[in-house]
């Protein structure tokens, strides 16, 4: 079997096609894995780093749990640089259902909004921040939010600043409460 496809790249002249692409065996096989809904996509600005999350991938045994594929731009060819999944993969934590990239394609953040915590809150999710230095990507943080009975979401919106320095965190399904506010 043969798959097709025309990537279509947006720039300052517009947004050109690329040539027809055809790819078959396993090529095939991966592009429709990375690319297959429902997938996440994030760009660094200058277009040499693009990053895919399959947030619904099978890890192992563990369904949904997740993957979230990194491809750098080298010399005019993507590879694959890196696959990320969680540092214990679960059913349904839903790895990659968010993801956030510095425009210097150096900080990744990937929201796992039903990441399993420890009771009273076993879905309460986490955001996992990483960075890519000369030897690869590591994972730099786990961000999560207070154990509460009824936290659900943590990680379910995330965006990210251009330097990779600040990081909005979204959580809308939890009625958290900042200095007596609910948020």
């Amino acid at each position: 079997d043969q798959a097709t496809y025309i990537l279509v790249a947006r720039n300052k002249r517009g947004c050109p096609n690329s040539n027809v692409v055809d790819v078959t065996g396993r090529e095939r096989d991966a592009i429709q894995l990375v690319f297959a809904p429902p997938t996440r996509l994030a760009v660094s600005a200058d277009g040499s780093t693009l990053v895919a999350a399959n947030f619904v991938h099978a890890v192992g045994e563990f369904e949904e749990s997740g993957s979230v594929f990194i491809h750098r731009k080298r010399h005019g060819e993507w590879q694959l640089e890196n696959v990320l999944t969680a540092a214990i993969p679960d059913t349904q934590t839903h790895f990659g259902r968010e993801i956030a990239l510095s425009a210097d394609g150096r900080t990744l953040a990937i929201g796992a909004h039903t990441e399993p915590l420890d009771v009273p809150c076993p879905r309460a999710g986490a955001v996992f921040v990483y960075r890519r230095s000369s030897t690869g990507w590591a994972q730099h943080s786990k961000l999560t939010i207070a154990p509460r009975e009824d936290a659900f979401g943590f990680g379910l919106k995330l965006d990210i600043s251009a330097p990779g320095d600040v990081l909005a965190i979204g959580s809308p399904y939890d009625a958290a409460s900042v200095n007596g506010t609910s948020v």
